[in-house]
């Protein structure tokens, strides 16, 4: 069995997997640091409100923090856009 499980990791699809899965956290703690960083100062620059991520609102001594969701759908749209462009640069070279 631990023979069996030995040839599995060694095969190259499970370590190229791998790696692409450590790249990929690599490149998502890049823009997360760049988000929350460099564009949600930014934001919260031009919008007037500062540290960006204390913008909330309460309801009924309810506290919403709308300003962490903002960062996050930025840091969303900023992954996705990356993941698309690498997605399209590697088709287009080809195998």
């Amino acid at each position: 069995m631990l023979e069996e499980f030995r040839k599995l990791v060694l095969r190259n699809d499970v370590i190229a997997i791998a790696v692409g899965l450590l790249i990929a956290l690599a490149t998502f703690t890049l823009l997360e640091a760049i988000v929350a960083n460099l564009i949600a100062p930014l934001i919260a620059a031009f919008v007037g409100e500062a540290p960006f991520l204390a913008n909330s609102f309460s309801i009924n001594s309810s506290e919403f923090g709308y300003g962490y969701v903002i960062q996050s759908t930025i840091l969303f749209v900023f992954v996705a856009a990356v993941a698309y462009l690498l997605l399209a640069l590697s088709r287009r070279r080809g195998p």
